[in-house]
């Protein structure tokens, strides 16, 4: 009887020490979150607006931020799958980047993982679920730096 109870109460606290514990998945988010952070890069939330949340999965979206030395135009852009074009953005917003045939291509080449490329005043931004990919930080800073040189190959 007494090594029932040995049992059991082993078993409850092993379960308490596994439930705090963070998960695989969780650790690998958790580190290459870190990764982004010490090359660089700002991680956060996405806040999205409205007509972003009606065309595309919001949960647990993340942004990746990267800061410019120069100013950026506003610029937003969104991987719709089921709409006519892969990439869409709002009426009337960025109808001339997308038209700009290297602008295009940047879209093109751009990893599945990433569904939302941005910039605005000093950064510009890519938007991602990381639960669900296989990029690294350095791989995310690339896409950042090659974005900055196509939105300043535009703007000369």
């Amino acid at each position: 009887m007494v090594w029932l109870w040995i049992i059991v109460t082993l078993s409850i606290i092993f379960a308490s020490i596994s439930w705090i514990l963070p998960t695989k998945i969780e650790r690998k988010i958790g580190s290459l979150r870190m990764e982004a952070i010490q090359i660089g890069l700002k991680v956060k939330i996405l806040s999205a607006d409205k007509w972003t949340k009606n065309r595309i999965d919001t949960t647990g979206l993340m942004q990746y931020i990267m800061s410019t030395k120069n100013n950026q135009r506003p610029l937003v852009f969104w991987r719709v799958n089921w709409s006519g074009q892969p990439w869409t953005s709002r009426p009337n917003l960025n109808e001339k980047k997308l038209s700009e045939s290297t602008f295009c291509s940047y879209l093109e080449k751009l990893p599945d993982a990433i569904v939302g490329v941005g910039a605005e005043k000093n950064y510009v931004w890519v938007a991602l679920n990381d639960q669900h990919i296989s990029l690294t930080a350095f791989q995310i800073k690339r896409c950042l730096e090659s974005l900055v040189e196509v939105l300043a190959r535009k703007s000369e």
